[in-house]
Parts: C-alpha cells; sequence; structure tokens
C-alpha cells in the first residue's frame, strides 16, 4: 500500500511539473509578445514623429518659396511703376 501512494505522489507531481512548465511557457510567450508590440509601438512612434519632422521641413520651404514669390512679385510691381512714370515723363518711348 506505501508503494501506491508514492507511485501516486510521483504521478500527481509529474503533472503539477507538466501544468507549471505550460504556463511558465505561455507567461514567456506573453512577455515576449508585449515585448514586440513596445518595439513596434516604439518604432511607429519614432515613424510618425519623423513624418511630422519632415512636413514641417515641407512647410516651411513652401513659405519661404512664397514668400520669395511675393517679394518678386512685388519687385516686379515697382518696376512696371517705374517704367510707367518715365514713359509719362517722356523719357522712353513706349512699346506699344
Amino acid at each position: 500500500m506505501k508503494e501506491g501512494y508514492v507511485i501516486l505522489i510521483v504521478i500527481a507531481l509529474l503533472f503539477i511539473g507538466m501544468y507549471i512548465a505550460a504556463m511558465f511557457s505561455i507567461y514567456l510567450e506573453k512577455l515576449k509578445r508585449r515585448r514586440v508590440e513596445k518595439t513596434e509601438m516604439r518604432l511607429e512612434n519614432l515613424r510618425l514623429e519623423e513624418k511630422a519632422r519632415k512636413q514641417e521641413i515641407r512647410d516651411e520651404r513652401t513659405r519661404q518659396t512664397q514668400a520669395r514669390r511675393e517679394e518678386m512679385k512685388q519687385q516686379m510691381l515697382r518696376l512696371e511703376e517705374i517704367k510707367q512714370e518715365l514713359i509719362r515723363r517722356g523719357k522712353i518711348k513706349s512699346e506699344s
């Protein structure tokens, strides 16, 4: 009878060990998944920050181009006014 209890205890310990091993592997898998998700989230945030930075650079270049275009337009208008004034005074001939 004593040997029967020993065999029963050994089988119980075996099943408990298998259960613990299975739960430990599930725990490790969850840990690994969390780590991967955290890394992916960090990389996605970096991509979004980089995208925002590049968009800001594009916006700044667009503003500079627009400002330069406006400046050139104003210069052309000033030159046209000067030309018209010189034509009015008779210092140069009209092109028409």
